[in-house]
């Protein structure tokens, strides 16, 4: 069989897969490299982010033939007036230009037209730009939150009027991009049947949406030793607002009703860019803020909870399965766990007032039968629905039917 030339397009660097959608599409291309001969084209943040390392580039160059990676640099960097003037007056949505790099859309149409690219997945709403008006190959996007959706949502929850009105706004500004550029696709992907289900309610039939479930990599993820202390853990990028906002929500109504029931438990927040005004509780709360870890396992070693107290978002939180696999019980709020085939106080426990959060986390620390009946049976659900071998199987056949190549597409 004929390998065929598959392009992704992703807005940042995959590897180290350190956190969010990197997780998801680094155990995705572990399983789907070698079948087909994948390219990759990933931006940095030149302000942000230091540069992929010789190791970060051999580490891609495993599972991708071709490797580029690109610095983006937001137009109007430092400068605090004219980022909120571009946010209030500027034809786009603010994180779509943030996501922006011109050599990087030449180097995508080079690389399609020299390799005679046969697809090209685009990952992520910010990616799809460097597709836009691209003809002659089949087109796929993966959508790994309703971006709009979180806008709508931060309008709903924000208290300040001014950032209420500016997430009104950018909703507005999203909502139209989503319009404009998603119908562009041969094939669009969800990564949750909730937001499949929130985009077809947009775009009626006038799009065809499938879905790319989250997942773990179950044989290399297991379990580990519970640790003897009840300290908490908290995974995701701090600079992504919805993760800042559960924290300091967790901080401020959650986790002082835990103290008051456990008073030795301590909080560890895994993440990068954690903001300033977040890190100052660390001068009167039991909180470490790590920034950017290597390897997250050694903070899920010595702490024996996760906590995903998320009141904003969409999408589905490969956090949760990462604890889960990492045998560590989850406390989450409804929103948290959407789009996850989890049962609350079977596999997870739910809650989105503060006292019942609290309370399951507080039941997790003190009931060591509780705890192992949820840790089994999490460690089971992930293994019969959420390994990436699973996923990229399903993947890799999706893009069998997007190319008319159906007897060739593996079960």
């Amino acid at each position: 069989m004929k390998q065929k030339r598959i392009l992704w397009v992703v807005p940042y660097f995959l590897f180290p897969p350190n956190g969010g959608t990197k997780i998801i599409l680094a155990g995705i291309i572990r399983h789907l490299s070698g079948r087909n001969q994948y390219s990759l084209v990933g931006l940095h943040d030149k302000d942000k982010d230091r540069p992929p390392s010789s190791g970060d580039i051999a580490q891609a160059e495993r599972y991708f033939q071709k490797v580029r990676c690109f610095a983006r640099t937001f137009p109007f960097r430092g400068d605090k007036v004219l980022k909120l003037l571009y946010a209030l007056f500027g034809p786009q949505p603010l994180s779509i230009a943030k996501y922006s790099a011109v050599s990087a859309r030449e180097e995508v149409k080079e690389i399609i037209k020299q390799d005679g690219c046969d697809l090209v997945q685009a990952n992520e709403i910010y990616a799809a730009q460097y597709l836009a008006g691209v003809e002659g190959v089949k087109k796929i996007l993966v959508l790994y939150n309703v971006d709009s959706l979180i806008l709508w949502r931060s309008f709903l929850h924000s208290h300040n009027p001014f950032q209420k009105l500016l997430s009104l706004l950018q909703f507005f500004k999203m909502r139209r991009y989503e319009k404009r550029i998603i119908p562009e696709f041969d094939r669009c992907f969800c990564i949750s049947d909730v937001d499949r289900k929130t985009f077809e309610s947009i775009f009626k039939e006038r799009v065809r949406f499938g879905i790319i479930s989250n997942g773990v990599d179950t044989k290399r993820l297991l379990p580990l030793p519970v640790p003897e202390k009840p300290d908490l853990i908290f995974v995701g990028n701090l600079d992504y607002q919805p993760n800042a906002l559960a924290v300091d929500w967790f901080l401020r109504q959650i986790f002082p009703l835990v103290r008051a029931k456990v008073p030795d438990a301590f909080f560890f927040v895994v993440g990068n860019h954690p903001p300033e005004w977040l890190k100052r509780w660390e001068k009167h709360s039991p909180v470490k803020f790590t920034g950017y870890v290597k390897s997250v396992v050694e903070w899920y070693r010595k702490t024996k909870v996760a906590v995903v107290p998320l009141k904003i978002g969409s999408g589905t939180r490969g956090k949760i399965l990462e604890a889960m696999a990492y045998g560590r019980p989850v406390a989450s709020t409804t929103l948290g766990a959407e789009g996850l085939e989890v049962t609350n106080d079977k596999d997870i426990l739910l809650a989105d007032r503060p006292e019942e959060f609290a309370g399951n986390v507080v039941s997790l620390l003190r009931d060591s039968e509780l705890y192992a009946r949820v840790t089994v049976n999490a460690r089971r659900m992930i293994e019969e629905k959420y390994d990436w071998k699973i996923i990229a199987a399903d993947l890799e056949k999706s893009y069998s039917e997007i190319l008319g190549d159906t007897k060739n597409s593996h079960p």
